[in-house]
């Protein structure tokens, strides 16, 4: 996985990613995902988009709200 969706570029998921979603309890499917290669030496330089969509900075900055099943908060946590 990359920082960055590269406009144009097919992005697929390897088995590694794939699984570790897995292992952060998302419901996934194994049989989907693509086998994972080493990349190549030179495979950093390559790679760099002419165009990309940035993914960086998105981390949330606000208070927290937790809710329970039934939709009612019952507990925020602060900055």
């Amino acid at each position: 996985m990359t920082p960055y969706q590269a406009i144009g570029e097919r992005e697929p998921l390897s088995l590694i990613t794939v699984q570790s979603l897995a292992d952060l309890g998302y419901a996934v499917k194994v049989g989907l995902a693509e086998w994972y290669q080493l990349p190549q030496p030179d495979a950093a330089a390559r790679a760099a988009p002419a165009r990309a969509i940035p993914y960086g900075d998105d981390i949330l900055r606000g208070p927290i709200t937790v809710v329970d099943p039934d939709g009612r908060v019952v507990r925020v946590i602060p900055n």
